[in-house]
């Protein structure tokens, strides 16, 4: 009958980084619209969420040992998508809330 062979893709490292990055990308652009009223409305305020995001990026080594150090099963796939994902998503968002407060102070897209 049928043999089940597991499927096994090969990816190298920077392609899935470009991959992920694009992803996240994506996700804080659909946030973005999704949930217009939601996000900072002055520069300051932007500039503080685009700060945090990137002492969360300057974190990531942190994160990853503290992680690796608790024993939880597929380490890998948790930071990946568990840690990463959510960050660099948060990195784009916090710069596109930037992007549109400075887009009203400048009297663009409304």
């Amino acid at each position: 009958m049928f043999q089940l062979v597991p499927i096994q893709l090969s990816m190298a490292a920077e392609t899935f980084l470009i991959c992920l990055l694009f992803g996240a990308a994506l996700l804080a652009a659909w946030f973005l619209v999704r949930f217009e009223e939601v996000g900072p409305r002055s520069v300051i305020a932007a500039t503080c969420c685009w700060g945090a995001s990137g002492a969360l990026i300057a974190g990531i080594p942190a994160f990853i040992e503290g992680i690796g150090a608790s024993g939880l099963p597929e380490v890998r796939v948790l930071v990946i998508f568990g840690l990463a994902l959510p960050i660099f998503t948060y990195f784009f968002l916090s710069g596109a809330w930037f992007m549109r407060s400075v887009m009203d102070i400048v009297g663009g897209l409304r």
